[in-house]
């Protein structure tokens, strides 16, 4: 395939809007080339910045036309499996948002419609692109390394988002990003969690790995959007954050004036920030993975392994804050 991938959007909200279309407009190889969403409001927007985009009035009509290449699904949640099938059924690659599913019965579903097609499938879990947690897995691939520990702060300005269908909450919002960077930072799979409810609008985790490493994570709806990541093996510490492009020193004063050199620097060159950068790169792999015919990372035992997590997440709160393992059999893939 020689010309640029086709692409096609199921849904056309904030994610959509803010993230996709944009990095779609960014692409050297893909453009948007069909739209679908049951607001006609919606669609006509994403297509009108698209010259050529076609509008659709169902998902079956977009993905039976012969317009596209491929699929990205930014529908709401709850049709996110609906949505994928669709276009698996037709022999298109989908990049899918997370959450993967609703429910592990639902993720499991789409998983072995996957197998029996053979077409590729990939979960927007972008945070894998972010150029201080790319720095922060080579550090911790590193041989001789012993277990870490690991503190991880995520939160989300809602009313800045301003989600045009109902948010979920943190956990399945905010928490997969988090479970899912700690089986990519440390190549390991998650152990068990305990899961604590601070707020109506905040989670807190305490993950385990196979290789004894700890993360305490929280996930929160607040008025001011932060994302931060520290890493502690033995007296080394390195952390990421929104805002930076390193990930030493991990504080103090030398990180502070590094941070705003480097912001300052990137603002005159008008250089993109990095989890901006992550949408981009998301989405050239995606592209390659069309290109190539081959299995995309992160993929859908990806998507599921994240999704047994935050279950189990959730039988934790219900049991009180039991650590749960993933070994039970309910959360077993």
């Amino acid at each position: 395939m020689s010309r640029k991938v086709r692409l096609g959007m199921l849904g056309c909200g904030r994610a959509a809007e803010r993230l996709h279309a944009p990095a779609i407009r960014r692409s050297e190889g893909a453009r948007l080339t069909a739209v679908y969403d049951p607001i006609p409001a919606r669609r006509e927007l994403i297509a009108s910045r698209h010259p050529g985009c076609r509008t659709f009035d169902s998902p079956e009509l977009l993905v039976a036309s012969g317009e596209v290449d491929a699929v990205i699904v930014a529908t709401p949640a709850q049709n996110h499996v609906e949505a994928a099938s669709l276009a698996l059924r037709a022999g298109l690659p989908v990049l899918i948002e997370k959450p993967l599913a609703q429910s592990l019965a639902e993720a499991r579903l789409l998983k072995a419609l996957q197998e029996s097609t053979g077409v590729p499938v990939m979960i927007a879990l972008n945070r894998r692109w972010w150029d201080p947690v790319v720095q922060l897995r080579r550090r911790l691939s590193q041989p001789g390394r012993g277990p870490a520990s690991v503190q991880m702060d995520i939160a989300s300005d809602v009313n800045g988002w301003s989600p045009l269908s109902a948010a979920s909450d943190p956990l399945e919002d905010l928490g997969t990003h988090q479970l899912d960077l700690l089986r990519y930072l440390f190549d390991c799979e998650i152990e068990s969690v305990r899961a604590t409810q601070l707020s109506p609008t905040a989670f807190e985790l305490t993950v385990r790995l196979e290789d004894g490493t700890v993360a305490l994570c929280r996930a929160a709806y607040r008025e001011r959007s932060e994302e931060a990541v520290l890493v502690s093996v033995g007296p080394e510490q390195s952390s990421a954050r929104v805002g930076s492009e390193r990930i030493r020193p991990a504080e103090g004063g030398l990180r502070q004036i590094l941070d705003l050199a480097d912001t300052i620097r990137r603002r005159a060159l008008r250089g993109r920030g990095g989890l901006t950068r992550s949408y981009d790169q998301q989405l050239e792999s995606f592209i390659a993975s069309v290109r190539e015919g081959k299995a995309p990372s992160p993929g859908l035992t990806d998507g599921l392994a994240v999704m047994r997590a935050v279950e189990a997440a959730r039988v934790s709160l219900a049991r009180r804050g039991a650590d749960i393992p993933l070994s039970t059999s309910s959360l077993e893939l």
